[in-house]
This record gives C-alpha cells, sequence and structure tokens, in this order.
C-alpha cells in the first residue's frame, strides 16, 4: 500500500495534438510543412489520450485528412502505437500516437510487433 501526505491530488497528463481537417483548411495535408508548427493556420488542441491522423479517399479519389484526439472520435478498439488501414476508403489508414504534435508527422514510425501479436491471435485456434 501507497500513501501520500500530499493533498494534490494527480492530475491526468495531456499532450498537445494538431487539430485540422484538410476540408476545411489546407495547411492539414501531407507533407506538413515544419514552418507550420509554430503556425496559427494548423491549431493544435490539449488531449488527455492519443492523437490520431486520418486519411481516407472518398469516391472521387480525393484525399481528406483529419489530425487531432483520439476523445473526438468514438471508436470501440484498442488504441495503441499502431496504423490501421481504413476497410471502407481507397487506401486510407488512422494512426495514433502518444507525444506532443506526434500527429503533425507525414509518416508515423511505429513497431510492427503489435499489429503482429493482433494478427496472430486472431488467426490462432481457439
Amino acid at each position: 500500500m501507497v500513501l501520500s501526505q500530499d493533498p494534490i491530488p494527480c492530475q491526468p497528463r495531456t499532450i498537445n495534438c494538431f487539430s485540422c481537417n484538410s476540408s476545411e483548411n489546407p495547411f492539414c495535408l501531407d507533407v506538413f510543412p515544419k514552418r507550420e508548427v509554430a503556425s496559427p493556420r494548423v491549431k493544435t488542441i490539449e488531449c488527455l489520450e492519443d492523437c490520431f491522423k486520418w486519411l481516407y479517399i472518398d469516391r472521387n479519389n480525393k484525399r481528406h485528412l483529419i489530425r487531432g484526439c483520439s476523445a473526438q472520435l468514438h471508436l470501440d478498439l484498442d488504441r495503441h502505437l499502431i496504423c490501421m488501414y481504413e476497410s471502407r476508403s481507397r487506401g486510407g489508414y488512422i494512426c495514433f500516437c502518444t507525444t506532443d504534435r506526434c500527429n503533425g508527422s507525414s509518416r508515423f514510425a511505429f513497431s510492427l510487433t503489435v499489429p503482429l501479436i493482433a494478427l496472430l491471435s486472431y488467426l490462432a485456434p481457439s
């Protein structure tokens, strides 16, 4: 048992995520200009969960990119440091990350370990 005499409760850790939609803001698209990191044209929001970057391609083959905090999404899935392909679009994906402004990257680096374990557990006989 751990006791603390500190009367201040632990505050949840927040991260800053870029928040934009390329349908409304062309500066949201990849390649994300480095200068936009400090620009008012691409805002950031505080987030208690993960940042995300979601690319989808519509019926007219137009690319759309949305960046934000995963608390804005209504997903019933475990989010880890992974990217998942969007099955409803024509080659899109959604990626999650957990550091400040990590969803500004034009490429997400992630480990193949988590997706591989998930795939193997799905394919394993019950």
